[in-house]
């Protein structure tokens, strides 16, 4: 059950992968590969935090809240994209 949840959301991720990368090249116009590199090297240093600070927090506080964290960063994200005018192009 476990390998079929992770495949899911690995599946939903890269489901949802095109529209950060159609983002960052509609907003950056000229600058796209820029504003796509940014992008990049800051999921690359969340993924970095995210592998440290996982069981850093499992230790202290159990893993049910290293999860409850996980998600509630994930629900941060996702009302995040409600900021994005898709009209406001550069």
């Amino acid at each position: 059950m476990a390998g079929v949840v992770l495949a899911l959301g690995a599946g939903v991720l890269y489901f949802s992968a095109s529209c950060f990368w159609a983002v960052s090249a509609n907003y950056g116009g000229e600058y796209a590969g820029v504003i796509s590199g940014m992008m990049n090297m800051g999921a690359q240093i969340g993924g970095a935090c995210t592998a440290s600070l996982t069981p850093l927090i499992a230790a202290h506080f159990g893993w049910q809240m290293s999860f409850f964290v996980a998600a509630l960063l994930a629900i941060l994200g996702a009302l995040a994209w409600l900021m994005v005018d898709p009209g406001n192009v550069l």
